[in-house]
């Protein structure tokens, strides 16, 4: 009876053994059938570089369209908002053959009119070939908002006509896109200027986007050669002025 029990004892042990290795083996291999070459990851990012924000609960949608030389059709596949990272990710089989793509989307809608309130700086170029099929994609938007930028330039020591002035304007280079600006202008004499208006924005104001505005200048007089330096951040529709008063 005790050799009976022993026996059993020790089939019992061999069927753990087995049934663990049975397990783990089905874990490392699920493991890495996620990690697989088959799967196609696409990762919504939406930022604003001029402050560094993201933008949290955008509405994204992943679209997968087909067709032939006759047209096309679009399927919803993932619909999400981004997180409090301004992200939203989504993994997927894709459908093998080039007769199938997939597009990225944001439902901007929610930031205003484009071209009028915000500007994108960086977007995914839509194009079949964005979404890399069977790897990781960073659909990637850099959006910012619009603001207004007065610029207020006077020699107020005016020695003559021989005194000029060296002035450099620019925005942050982080926000490149349609309204981004870097110029050095060199007037002379009593030179002043002023913003002019412009009937769709504020008077004496002009369009820029949202961020850091920088001028840095030297005046040079017979009597010397003097230096300054302005700087201003605007927020979202925002007003700023930079001075240069020479």
């Amino acid at each position: 009876m005790g050799q009976l029990k022993h026996i059993i004892n020790r089939l019992m042990a061999h069927t753990k053994t087995y049934y663990v290795l049975v397990l783990f083996l089905t874990f490392f291999f699920v493991g890495c059938k996620k990690i697989s070459k088959e799967y196609t990851t696409v990762e919504f990012i939406v930022v604003n570089p001029a402050n560094g924000e993201p933008f949290v609960g955008m509405p994204v949608k992943l679209m997968e369209e087909s067709g032939k030389s006759f047209g096309s059709s679009g399927k919803e596949i993932f619909e999400a908002v981004t997180d409090a990272n301004g992200r939203a990710s989504v993994t997927f089989r894709a459908k093998k053959g080039s007769d199938t793509w997939y597009y990225p989307y944001i439902k901007d809608e929610i930031l205003g009119v484009s071209g009028f309130d915000f500007a994108y700086l960086k977007r995914p170029y839509m194009s079949s070939y964005f979404i890399k099929k069977d790897q990781y994609n960073e659909a990637r938007y850099e959006i910012t908002y619009y603001a207004y930028l007065k610029q207020i330039t006077k020699n107020v020591n005016c020695e003559g006509s021989n005194d000029t002035l060296i002035y450099h304007c620019w925005s942050d280079k982080k926000v490149y896109g349609p309204r981004y600006y870097n110029y050095t202008k060199t007037p002379t004499g009593c030179y002043e200027y002023t913003t002019g208006s412009h009937p769709d924005w504020p008077p004496g104001y002009a369009l820029v986007h949202m961020g850091w505005h920088w001028v840095e200048w030297e005046a040079h007089r017979t009597s010397g050669i003097t230096y300054g330096r302005d700087s201003v951040f605007i927020d979202k529709n925002g007003l700023g002025t930079l001075e240069v008063l020479y």
